[in-house]
């Protein structure tokens, strides 16, 4: 009898203790959007208020990088630097738009490996497009829809100082659409980044880029009209470790960086070219870093296409 009572008295103690300890147990108010000590213990309790508060990389944006293949540089060395500045680039996940000049699309063309290396980088992502130098830049790539007899020709030679030396080699080689006969060939053109787009824009390419001060690094895709041709437009800030010809200053990587990290509304653009790459590796690996530290999936590293389009 004095057992039952003992097991009686021990039952009732297990079960008071375990009342206390229940009511101690911190309670949980699931769907306060608060992801409390007690939710944080026991993931599984409440995801709602948990996921509020999952860690975003707010300092992402959609960016683009654009590379200019410029008309004097198409030989083999700097095909062979272009490829192992995509490599760099699919190292940390940056999709790159590559912009073909002519000569450079007559080199692709006429070399089978070179064709199938830039379709595989298609394939990885990349995007192609065409990158046009009119009369208004030293060397002009010979394609204008410009009368090479008429003053206002002339007049976009006039705008910027050109040796002789290159001026007397220059050669008329046909206008837009002969332009983009030869570009056509790398597969379809979406972009184009047209020295002066007012006297050569043509048919085909519906999206721009390009810029040539830190002023121009963030922008919104704004609707032109080119000749009768709707054109989006976006801008970029040149990378380059040097003086920049067109500003008569060196914009610095930090200062790049900064202006990618201020509130200003926008998309963030950025432009080089091979040689460049060829002469400073570092810089380019430094602003992939930059950016797989603000979005370390590279979701917002995009092609030029892609921002409008998004």
């Amino acid at each position: 009898m004095n057992n039952k009572i003992l097991i009686s008295i021990i039952v009732i103690a297990l079960v008071i203790l375990g009342f206390f300890i229940l009511s101690k147990t911190p309670e949980s108010k699931c769907g306060d959007g608060l992801c409390d000590k007690y939710e944080q213990d026991n993931p599984n309790l409440c995801l709602r208020d948990c996921e509020i508060i999952t860690p975003t990389e707010s300092n992402a944006r959609d960016s683009f990088f654009e590379v200019h293949m410029e008309p004097s540089t198409a030989n083999e060395e700097t095909f062979n630097e272009l490829i192992n500045f995509v490599d760099l680039a699919d190292e940390y996940g940056v999709k790159l738009t590559l912009l073909f000049t002519p000569p450079w699309a007559e080199m692709i063309i006429g070399d089978n490996g070179k064709h199938q290396k830039l379709i595989q980088l298609k394939i990885n992502g990349h995007e192609v497009g065409a990158h046009h130098h009119g009369p208004n830049v030293c060397p002009w790539d010979g394609y204008t829809d410009l009368d090479i007899n008429s003053q206002e020709f002339k007049d976009e030679q006039n705008k910027v100082p050109c040796p002789n030396a290159v001026r007397n080699q220059e050669v008329y080689l046909g206008d837009m659409n002969d332009f983009m006969g030869v570009l056509n060939q790398l597969g379809s053109i979406k972009i184009m980044t047209p020295s002066n787009p007012s006297t050569d824009w043509t048919e085909g390419p519906i999206y721009m880029a390009g810029g040539t001060d830190i002023d121009n690094a963030i922008s919104n895709p704004e609707l032109f009209n080119y000749k009768g041709y709707s054109v989006y437009r976006v801008s970029s800030v040149p990378l380059e470790d040097k003086i920049l010809p067109r500003t008569g200053k060196k914009i610095e990587l930090e200062e790049i960086e900064a202006e990618y990290l201020s509130d200003k509304d926008g998309v963030f653009g950025v432009l080089a070219h091979p040689v460049d790459y060829k002469k400073n590796p570092e810089l380019y690996q430094e602003w992939f870093k930059f950016l797989d530290e603000q979005d370390s999936e590279m979701k917002h590293a995009k092609t030029i296409s892609q921002v409008i389009e998004n």
